[in-house]
């Protein structure tokens, strides 16, 4: 894979277990929490057969999740940008702005291979408590969005 150049604004795409893309863009950057990146995941996704590429921001009322994020998938290419586009949500839903003014403790950073998983369970694709925690998903969706109906879980 082609390294790349994240940067805030750049539309991306995350690959899924089925082929599928779950569509994502880079909303801010935190070099001081451990080099993170925030970024804004979309309840949109591309089918296997879709050739079609993101070109335009993410709507908030598309985006289920702000998360700090590693960026290893992004630089390797694993998550490919497609485009950049002025950044449309909010500063209240991006993450542990309560935190900023300490020096961003208490903040956390979630890895990208996670995030993968968390996008799986979100599209019915992987189990939604397949972590430690079984209601651990739960907590990276934004406050006004429901954990989505056609979820499968590990244990009954």
């Amino acid at each position: 894979m082609k390294l790349q150049t994240p940067a805030v604004g750049a539309i991306f795409t995350i690959p899924l277990v089925d082929g599928s893309r779950a569509i994502g863009q880079i909303v801010g950057r935190e070099p001081q929490v451990l080099n993170s990146w925030t970024c804004a995941f979309s309840r949109l996704r591309l089918g296997k057969e879709e050739v079609a590429e993101p070109k335009d921001a993410l709507l908030p009322e598309d985006v289920i999740s702000v998360q700090f994020v590693t960026g290893d998938l992004l630089k390797k290419g694993r998550w490919k940008i497609h485009a950049h586009a002025p950044v449309r949500l909010p500063k209240s839903d991006f993450p542990h702005e309560e935190c900023r003014a300490n020096g961003w403790i208490g903040a956390k950073i979630i890895g990208s291979g996670i995030i993968e998983s968390f996008l799986a369970a979100f599209y019915g694709l992987g189990y939604w408590d397949e972590m430690k925690d079984p209601e651990y998903y739960d907590h990276l969706l934004l406050l006004r969005i429901s954990r989505p109906d056609e979820i499968k879980r590990k244990t009954a």
